[in-house]
Order: C-alpha cells, then structure tokens, then sequence
C-alpha cells in the first residue's frame, strides 16, 4: 500500500464507498478495490499527535496484523495518512445488505441457539482468543458488536487486540484483561443458549433449557465465577471438549452459525 492515503475518498488504489456505523476503534467504510474489484472495510484509527505515538501505533498494527486465524478479522494492510491517523484494510465480511453481527443472527433466530451451534460459536471464539494469547495479544471483554458474521457463517472478532492496544498501555493490566476477555465468551454463550443475562444467583441452565445436557452447568458455573473462572482460553476450550457426554450433530464448523441464510439479515441500524 502507498505510505499514505491520495485523498479523504481513497487509500491506494481502494476506494471508500459507503461509509458504515463506527466501529469501536474508530471509523469504517467499505471500500472497493479499483484493479480487483474486492469489497474491503477499511477503518481510520485516531489521530497520531507525535512522532512518539506514530511510532507506538505502527508497533501495535504490526503486532496485531501479524496474527492469523479463521476467527480474527485479518489486518491486510495498513498505513499512516498525512494528518497522522491510522488508516487499516481488512476484508469485507458483509453483504450487500451490510456488515452482520452474531446479535444481528441471534435476532434473526428468535434470541437464543440451539446447544451444538452454540458449542461451535464458543469454540470460534475460543480457539482464535487462544492463539491470540499465545502471541501475547489481548482484546479484552469483546463487545457484541465487533463478532461479525461472514458470509460463509464464520464467527470473527473485528481488529483484534487494537481496542485494548489503544486505550491500555499497562502490561500489568494483562491477565485481569485476560479472564475478563474468557469470562465476557462464557457469558454470551450463557446468553446464546439461554436468552438470559447470567446474573447471581446463576441460574442453571438446564433448567432454562429443555434437555440441555448438564455439563453446560459445570462449565458455566466455572466460568462465570467472580473470583476464578478459567485460567486461560485454552483450558475453557478444553473444559469445553472434554465435557462433551454426547456426540453433537454432524455440522460443518465454519457454516453452522448461517444455517437461515442471508436473506433479510441486514441489520436496521446501517439503514438498510
């Protein structure tokens, strides 16, 4: 990519052409690529002030763009524009009715999952927060709004890493961040199969659930405590595997959350 945008409407050869909501790290659009004719969000971070911070935000989209996996939002490129600000290129997950939001299809399917697609998105989120952590990357409590959906029924956390990037700058801050990050995946999936907030005290969610095996309460009850919860994203993935009493129905992993298809899933929000 060239080292800074042409002008506020293009970044290289990619055009921004409709802009979409902010996101939590700063404004999105969705752009075009003029050769490949490729869709891609593209996201204007803030505003670098010095030579200082423009040195910091290069080492965090370097690190965070180095991270690879099925269920993170890939960093593709990046670059700083001439007023200072961060300018970063990812693909484009949507439709042409817009971006997707796991809340979105959890709309769209009356509020709640059924127990083995609950399981797979759990295991998405799970399995892309391990190796993240592996590397030395933590997002925090991930917001509902950045798990987006793409059109093949991946579950993908946005931009991973940048949120708590640019607003945290104490690495002694990074294991609390960590069992908050696993503890919020615990308590969506609570939500995903339950429709309810788990508040104290905690409902089992078997007797939410009709016919809800009871492992789900052990691994609840486990991760949602206050004062423990998992070690890590690896030891929950594990709980979460290990605890398995049957097997679950034969399902494709990475299809399994876009079971009702596209069709009228264009979130209100984005005006569609």
């Amino acid at each position: 990519m060239r080292d800074r945008p042409d002008h506020p409407h293009q970044l290289g050869h990619i055009r921004l052409v409709r802009e979409l909501p902010d996101a939590t790290v700063g404004q999105r659009w969705i752009g075009l690529h003029d050769h490949h004719r490729t869709n891609h969000l593209i996201y204007r971070l803030p505003v670098c002030r010095d030579r200082g911070e423009r040195r910091d935000m290069l080492e965090l989209l370097e690190r965070t763009s180095a991270i690879r996996h099925p269920h993170l939002l890939a960093i593709e490129q990046y670059t700083l524009g001439r007023d200072g600000s961060a300018w970063v290129v990812a693909p484009y997950t949507g439709s042409q009715a817009g971006l997707v939001t796991l809340n979105d299809l959890l709309e769209a399917k009356g509020g709640t999952m059924p127990s083995f697609e609950g399981e797979r998105t759990l295991e998405h989120l799970l399995s892309g927060v391990a190796l993240a952590h592996e590397a030395g990357v933590v997002h925090g409590p991930a917001l509902d709004d950045e798990l987006l959906v793409d059109r093949h029924g991946r579950l993908l956390i946005e931009l991973y890493g940048l949120r708590r990037g640019l607003r945290h700058d104490a690495s002694s801050e990074r294991q609390e961040d960590t069992r908050d990050e696993i503890r919020s995946i615990v308590h969506l999936g609570y939500r995903l199969l339950t429709g309810l907030t788990p508040d104290e005290p905690l409902l089992p969610a078997s007797r939410v659930v009709k016919r809800l095996e009871k492992r789900w309460d052990t691994w609840f009850e486990r991760g949602l405590d206050p004062t423990g919860g998992f070690d890590s994203a690896a030891s929950a993935l594990e709980a979460l595997r290990s605890g398995e009493t049957q097997a679950a129905p034969v399902v494709r992993a990475k299809s399994v959350l876009g079971r009702l298809g596209w069709a009228g899933l264009g979130p209100k929000r984005q005006g569609q």
